[in-house]
């Protein structure tokens, strides 16, 4: 979670500060926040395309899609910026937000790009707009995540269909390979408590079984030399 307060204590507790600590304490807050933007690796031509439009030579440009969501928890100090006149959404958590990022977002973003891959396709919005592939994540999100997260005060179905409408965005060119890669790396965080939570409530998670199943086949097809992250 971005902006932990916790984290920045903890840091100047090594640093043996005291006197900046307790300063924080009665001067500072340090709202949790979350940022969702899509940024794909920028496309070898950017600097050039950039030049060309503004005359500025951009050495670390960065693509970025035209989606975007900043949550900030309202815990402020005194007076705070109007925030929420740009657009920043301030809630009294963003745990839920961060949830629903993670475990539908995420994983399911994850879940296109390995069966993407498999079958040869290089980019995001390909594997998405192919039928069964989108079935697959849909169902995924629809059978086995949603019903983990219950009611969070998110409305989760449109959720999941603004995030699936973003993955088909052909100008983004996200690659399958730049999300797929580290594939083992994200299970615990992405997958496994929905799997987890599943089996509590006694239901077969059908879908992240799919999941599971891809994500090993594409790291076999890896090792055999039959796919490449």
């Amino acid at each position: 979670m971005n902006g932990s307060t916790d984290g920045l204590v903890e840091f100047l507790q090594l640093t043996g500060k005291q006197a900046v600590i307790d300063w924080l304490s009665a001067n500072a807050t340090c709202p949790n926040t979350m940022v969702d933007r899509i940024t794909p690796r920028p496309a070898a031509d950017l600097p050039a395309r950039i030049k060309a439009q503004t005359g500025i030579d951009d050495k670390a440009p960065v693509m970025g899609e035209t989606f975007i969501q900043w949550v900030v928890e309202d815990r402020f100090r005194d007076v705070r910026p109007a925030l929420e006149n740009v657009g920043v959404e301030l809630v009294t958590s963003v745990i839920p937000y961060e949830e629903a990022k993670i475990r539908i977002l995420n994983s399911s973003h994850s879940c296109i790009a390995w069966a993407g891959t498999l079958i040869g396709q290089q980019y995001i919005h390909e594997s998405t707009l192919t039928d069964f592939i989108y079935q697959i994540a849909d169902r995924y999100v629809t059978e086995d995540v949603i019903p983990c997260l219950g009611d969070n005060g998110i409305d989760l179905p449109t959720y999941r269909d603004v995030v699936l409408k973003r993955f088909t965005n052909p100008h983004i060119q996200d690659t399958n390979q730049r999300v797929a890669a580290d594939g083992f790396s994200k299970i615990p965080a992405m997958i496994a408590p929905t799997l987890r939570e599943c089996y509590q409530r006694g239901a077969r998670a059908e879908r992240y079984r799919y999941a599971a199943r891809t994500v090993l086949r594409l790291y076999g097809a890896v090792a055999q030399g039959h796919a490449a992250l």
